[in-house]
């Protein structure tokens, strides 16, 4: 059972030939307390996606704040990421371990056929929205976000799959070839890759969860009860079920009190588990 929804996208291997137009820049935006990633096409492109994948990275430090993250996927934007797999959290330095920050993956493994779709050029399409939810005691609170590329694929990487090709320009020398952002950074490592990262700086930590539970009734049914110790500009609660800890659908959304610094009590009741 998964209470909220919370964030980076995994690489494949650039195969055959590609117009130096048939790419999307991503950008990292913040929209109160939630992560925003965006695709921006250089070029009108008709186009079905297979696979995607993208790393969050965050300090040590800020990550010893969070409890969890959950992602959603814009299934308008891009009907492809439908798929029987959906959204998937595929865990934590799964692709290495970097000193001093933890990279949290996210890919959608099985996505449906490809469905083509039409992107204009210039326009930032949400792809995914991202909630990072707080260990107790961390009230206001806040923590910078990255959205990270290193070109070795190691520890992290983007990656966008369609038409047989990777959808990211991994040929530039600087973030600018990957990130169409405000705040963007190249950085040369010590063996010899380069990192591009996209940056969002003092993201608020809505919700501070005091605690949650589950309890059978009748045999069918789960009511679920969970309790905040603070909020802030929250806006509501989305309740996901899983049958392997892994995949999750979502069954129902409770609205949250919106900002307070006192205990408040929430109620669901999942029918016929």
């Amino acid at each position: 059972m998964k209470l909220f929804n919370t964030i980076i996208i995994t690489a494949c291997m650039l195969v055959g030939s590609i117009s130096a137009q048939d790419f999307f820049k991503a950008s990292l935006d913040n929209d109160n307390q939630d992560l925003i990633i965006y695709l921006t096409p250089v070029s009108e492109l008709n186009i079905g996606f297979s696979t995607a994948e993208f790393f969050i990275r965050l300090s040590t430090d800020d990550a010893a704040k969070i409890d969890n993250m959950v992602a959603t996927s814009d299934e308008i934007n891009f009907p492809d990421l439908a798929g029987a797999g959906g959204l998937t959290f595929v865990g934590t330095d799964t692709q290495g371990a970097e000193s001093g920050y933890v990279h949290y993956h996210f890919s959608w493994q099985e996505l449906n056929a490809e469905i083509e779709s039409t992107y204009e050029v210039g326009t930032a399409y949400r792809i995914v929205t991202i909630r990072m939810n707080a260990v107790a005691d961390m009230e206001a609170e806040t923590v910078d976000a990255e959205l990270v590329h290193n070109d070795f694929f190691a520890p992290s990487y983007l990656s966008l799959f369609g038409g047989g090709l990777d959808r990211f320009d991994y040929t530039g020398m600087d973030a600018s070839s990957v990130f169409d952002d405000d705040v963007i950074e190249t950085t040369n490592n010590g063996d010899g890759s380069i990192t591009f990262i996209a940056k969002q700086a003092n993201v608020a930590l809505p919700i501070i969860l005091k605690s949650f539970t589950a309890v059978p009734f009748k045999n069918r049914d789960a009511n679920l009860d969970w309790v905040t110790a603070s909020e802030v500009n929250g806006s509501h609660f989305d309740v996901e079920r899983s049958d392997d800890g892994l995949n999750f659908a979502h069954i129902g959304r409770v609205e949250a009190t919106g900002n307070s610094n006192t205990v408040q009590d929430y109620k669901f009741s999942d029918r016929e588990v």
